[in-house]
């Protein structure tokens, strides 16, 4: 588990997602420039935990990555920024871990819900709480848990999540030293 002190989880909305070949159709069908989101558990690892295909997982974002990412801190109060206690950055941390032990499935269809007209043929998407099948944006937004917005996690697409009046523009991720090896990757 990742040591809290002083430690603060963000929230990462990324332009383009790469080896995503949905990146362009998620931005063009939410018009927003914001096509992935995950959680930053660790920064100084650059370690997040993300719902991608085919379940949420945690792994070491390269280096290669970082642009194109926005990082935002998770507030409190608006308009003044509050930052998270440690028991709630505990939370989300142990809610990540949860579900990345589990493998919560990633769910494709409720992702191509977004796309006008489809939502008629398939029905709409489930948020059926902890066990369901998610996206990356529902996701975030159900273990985060506070970002004000008026919607249920299942109709969030990416750049949605930047309307939350709590959440707070930061520095972008730092460069981590190369080790000559891939980061690793859970399954």
């Amino acid at each position: 588990m990742v040591s809290l002190t002083n430690y603060m989880i963000k929230l990462l909305l990324f332009k383009a997602h790469q080896g995503d070949p949905i990146s362009r159709v998620i931005s063009a069908v939410t018009r927003s420039q914001y096509t992935h989101a995950a959680i930053l558990k660790d920064e100084a690892t650059n370690t997040i935990s993300e719902a991608w295909f085919p379940h949420v997982r945690e792994r070491r974002l390269d280096n290669s990555e970082l642009h194109g990412i926005d990082v935002f801190n998770i507030s409190t109060t608006f308009p003044e920024y509050t930052p998270l206690t440690a028991a709630q950055n505990e939370a989300i941390l142990s809610r990540c871990e949860e579900r990345e032990k589990i493998h919560e499935d990633y769910s494709i269809s409720n992702l191509f819900r977004f796309i006008p007209g489809l939502e008629d043929l398939i029905g709409k998407a489930r948020d059926t709480g902890p066990q369901a099948d998610v996206f990356c944006s529902q996701y975030a937004f159900d273990v985060i848990s506070l970002l004000l917005l008026n919607a249920p996690s299942s109709e969030l697409a990416p750049g949605y999540l930047g309307w939350s009046p709590l959440l707070f523009p930061c520095a972008p991720l730092a460069f981590l030293p190369s080790t000559g090896k891939a980061p690793p990757v859970a399954t």
